[in-house]
Order: C-alpha cells, then structure tokens, then sequence
C-alpha cells in the first residue's frame, strides 16, 4: 500500500524484502522580503517608480505577483501578475491619490506575492503605509473614446512585450493571449476596471509551449465585443 505523511518525520516498518520509492513533495513556501515601497514613502501620480522585492525558494521562484492597496489594505487591486522574479518592477503611478487636498496621505500598500514550482506561495506587503500623492487632485480625466488595444511593443518581440489598452467606462475586461490552435496560454489581466488606460505585460515563459516561437494573438474582451490583434514571437 502507500504511505503519505506531510510531516517531516516518516517511519516504515519493512517486514520483507521490498522495493521502496520515496517521493517528497516541496511543502516550503519562498522567502519573500519587500523592500521598496517599505511604508512612508510618496509617489506621485503619473511619475515612474521602481519596485523592488528579495524573494528566493529552494526549487526556485517561477513568477511573482504584484498587488496595491490604496484604503491600508481593505481592498487590493492587481499591479502585475506572472512577472519574472528579476527583483524590481517599474510602475507608473495611476490615479487616484490617497489625497484630496495639498498635503500627502499614507494609506496604501504594496503586496509581493512569488510563486514556486510547487505551487507554494509565499508574500510579503509594506511594513507601514505609503503615499500616492495626486499634484492636482481636483482635475478630471478625460476618460478614453473607446474600447481599444493602443499599442503592442516591441512586436515582434523576443523576451517581453507590454500592450496597452483603454476602456471608455467601468467595465469587466479579459485581456489574453491565444495561439493559432485557439487555446488561452496567458490571461494579463482580469476583472472590473475602471475608465482609463492600462498597460499588460506578456512574458513568456521558456519552459512551456507559450515560448515556442511564431504566431499569437492578443484578444481584448469587453461588453461591447472582442478586439484582437497579431503578435509574433521570435527566438
């Protein structure tokens, strides 16, 4: 019969001769240390800032989620997700500010999440809250025309691509990418969003089929229809 035991202490009692395989399932989260934003910072709306995590695991770290918090963690929202654990994450601050006046407000929260082979994961946010100052707090976007993917650069591309896409109002979008079978290798964001102008990134991975060089498609999904368009994949 089998034995399974998540404990790291494991007795068999072998009466006969028999053949024995042991197979030990990583149970080990990945070490994860945020280092920037770390609380008392402020970032300003608009302005780039680079993001910067430690995060290490013994069978290695296969990707890295980012989230932020701007109401001291009630609610998150998804900055990034399936991103290559390089360590750092530039980021263009988005509206809104924690402020409504001239003085700077700390209640957001940046939270790393790194992901193992084994499905292990293991997180770290900011210590105390951060900033995010809006100049002009009481100035209103014009929110864009239309549904649509604005830009998909570098394309071709070899290693990474970022595209950037816009909703006219608050909608519930799917942004992904398919191949020429028509099957969903990557999903770079989902859910409710905001009007407004977001950018996903698409990284493919080396060891799946997703890095195979050729052909994708990314597809937009909105209420109003599907947008998509060609991206070609070279080695």
């Amino acid at each position: 019969g089998d034995s399974v035991d998540t404990t790291a202490a494991l007795q068999l009692v072998v009466k006969r001769n028999l053949s024995l395989t042991a197979t030990f399932r990583d149970a080990v989260s990945p070490a994860v240390s945020l280092i920037y934003p770390n609380g008392g910072q402020v970032l300003i709306t608009g302005s780039p800032y680079k993001f910067a995590w430690d995060a290490s695991d013994q069978e290695g770290v296969v990707a890295v989620d980012l989230a932020l918090s701007r109401d001291n963690g009630a609610t998150w929202e998804q900055v990034a997700a399936g991103e290559p654990n390089t360590g750092t994450y530039v980021w263009v601050v988005s509206r809104p500010g924690d402020n409504s006046g001239g003085a700077p407000v700390f209640e957001s929260l940046l939270r790393v999440s790194a992901h193992d082979s084994a499905g292990n994961v293991g997180s770290d946010q900011s210590d105390a809250p951060f900033a995010i100052h809006d100049l002009n707090p009481l100035s209103v976007e014009t929110p864009p025309a239309a549904y649509a993917i604005r830009a998909i650069a570098p394309n071709p591309m070899s290693g990474s691509s970022v595209i950037s896409y816009s909703l006219p109002e608050a909608a519930d979008i799917r942004l992904s990418i398919f191949d020429l079978q028509g099957r969903e290798v990557a999903v770079l964001s989902s859910g409710v969003k905001a009007a407004g102008t977001y950018r996903g990134s698409w990284r493919p991975s080396a060891k799946n089929d997703q890095a195979r060089a050729g052909i994708y498609f990314v597809r937009y999904a909105t209420p109003r229809g599907a947008i998509v368009r060609r991206i070609a994949l070279t080695r």
